[in-house]
């Protein structure tokens, strides 16, 4: 059961505690001092909250600075302790879950990759999730009981608040009541989210997105066969999941390979020359166009054009309905970079029919996380450590 915090000394203390905690996160190391002046707290105020945190080994002292012209004792640098404890986040996708273990400072101590096959059943889902934990803790010699928590992102629609996968292709059966299923064998926090979402968090803790408080994530997924967005919403600077816990989630098209190929190329009729090879259409593979456009072919790089002109009418509805700062985007086909994210963007000013402004100061760019789902979801365990909420599961302050 949640612990409710009134509002008592108890509560700005930890409100207090949670600010610092932060601020030594994002600055430091940092000096005491500092951390008065950026937060207006009285210097004894600090200094009690730094000696409570350096007790129950969240920080410590990383070094120190010079005196001042007046002399007296030498400041002291704070620091994030990061073996206070470490967290787990795993992406969940077709053919593979990819893990990564980060400590407190957010610093990757280990990663790896399981293959999947087929849809699963939830015995199939824990039993894998249980594999790659093994894999990414016992060689590192970590005991469970320093384990923070665990961060899972998914593709489909997720109930974030039960931890319960509401729709996905990945399984056999839905409803799945992951979150209470692995608590039965875990015993730290687990928190199930969406990919799309947990890659927008990704950016926000740790790539482009920092410092952006309305970010729109586009995990891109493009098969042989079907064309889909999925995406992640970070509104005044949080995620943004809506009533049902479904935003952002949309219905793939069928818009296949061979379709967008058959309009650049119409004259080849069922083959295409690729790469000096002539390939049946309905065969070619994203990783075969990707390769080729990176190697200058001409025919790969009219297909990313193309499928770039999809992508702006796609998105357009998006960026004139929540008008954000910055579109991040994701998915094996950002390989290649600039080629397609030209065409987004030209399409995008000169596409007048689309009706988004041509003056927005709208930044579009790729997506630069190896792993963006993985390591958000490793902010699913962190932001409850470090943000500032008055309602928590788990109080790593009190």
């Amino acid at each position: 059961m949640k612990k409710i915090l009134t509002g008592d000394y108890r509560l700005v203390k930890n409100l207090n505690s949670h600010i610092v905690l932060n601020l030594i996160r994002t600055r430091g190391p940092v000096y005491g001092a500092d951390l008065a002046k950026i937060t207006g707290m009285r210097p004894s105020t600090i200094m009690n909250i730094l000696r409570n945190l350096e007790k129950k080994g969240l920080i410590f002292k990383s070094g120190t600075g010079s005196s001042s012209v007046q002399g007296g004792r030498k400041p002291t640098l704070w620091e994030i302790c990061g073996n206070y404890g470490y967290i787990i986040g795993l992406q969940i996708e077709l053919k593979q879950v990819h893990g990564v273990l980060i400590d407190l400072n957010s610093r990757i101590l280990a990663q790896n990759c399981l293959p999947l096959e087929g849809q699963l059943t939830l015995e199939d889902l824990q039993s894998i999730v249980f594999r790659i934990v093994d894999i990414l803790v016992t060689p590192q010699k970590i005991s469970r009981k320093n384990l923070l928590g665990l961060g899972i992102g998914i593709s489909g629609r997720v109930d974030y608040k039960n931890g319960v996968i509401v729709q996905t292709d990945l399984m056999a059966r839905t409803p799945v009541p992951l979150k209470s299923a692995l608590e039965q064998h875990f015993d730290f926090p687990i928190f199930i989210e969406n990919d799309a979402n947990a890659a927008a968090m990704g950016e926000k803790w740790y790539g482009k997105g920092k410092g952006t408080s309305d970010l729109l994530y586009a995990l891109l997924v493009i098969d042989q066969h079907v064309f889909g967005v999925g995406y992640g919403l970070y509104l005044e600077d949080r995620i943004y999941r809506g009533s049902h816990m479904f935003a952002g989630e949309t219905a793939p098209q069928p818009i296949s390979i061979a379709e967008v190929l058959g309009r650049v190329a119409p004259e080849g009729g069922a083959e295409v020359v690729l790469k000096g090879i002539s390939l049946q259409k309905e065969k070619i593979t994203l990783k075969d166009l990707i390769n080729a456009a990176l190697a200058g072919d001409e025919l790969a790089i009219h297909y990313f054009q193309e499928l770039g002109k999809i992508l702006a009418r796609d998105l357009a509805p998006v960026i004139n309905l929540l008008d954000p700062e910055m579109i991040l985007l994701g998915g094996e086909v950002m390989q290649v970079g600039d080629v397609l994210l030209t065409a987004i963007r030209q399409t995008l000013e000169r596409d007048r029919s689309l009706g988004v402004n041509n003056g927005l100061d709208l930044k579009i760019e790729a997506s630069t996380i190896e792993f963006p789902v993985a390591l958000g979801a490793t902010t699913l365990i962190l932001q409850n450590i470090f943000k500032s909420p008055v309602m928590q599961a788990r109080n790593y302050l009190a």
